[in-house]
């Protein structure tokens, strides 16, 4: 095997940009769970609907790329009330369902073959809560 040191930087460049593109991705999908127009309200376990507009225009995504690593969510608390429920709601999770029905598009947009570079192992996204 061969492993060019000058190829780092465009390796970490590349993974990057996939890591962003896979986070836009997930934003999306995010997105279209909960476009869904109120009245009527929704029902748990279902994505919540959509009423100001407030929690939809949120839903962002932080790339830090000195960890190479996304965060997609919103600062609302009425996205984490909605997502895992309160004593008196319950949950209608929106965030976690993207990310179950897009993992294996966002493991694509991550783990697809860099020209000339031969990767193994990547096989799963990490869900942290």
């Amino acid at each position: 095997m061969y492993w060019n040191q000058n190829a780092i930087p465009a390796i970490e460049a590349e993974l990057g940009k996939r890591i962003v593109a896979a986070g836009d991705h997930l934003v999306s999908a995010a997105r279209d769970l909960i476009d869904t127009p109120y009245p009527p309200a929704s029902r748990p376990s279902s994505a919540p609907h959509r009423r100001s507009g407030a929690l939809y225009g949120s839903v962002m995504q932080e790339f830090n790329a000195s960890l190479m690593q996304s965060r997609i969510g919103t600062s609302l608390a009425h996205g984490k009330f909605t997502e895992l429920g309160t004593v008196k709601m319950a949950p209608r999770p929106w965030l976690r369902r993207a990310l179950l029905e897009q993992e294996s598009a966002i493991v694509g947009i991550i783990g697809a073959p860099l020209p000339g570079i031969s990767v193994t192992g990547f096989t799963s996204v990490v869900l942290n809560t």
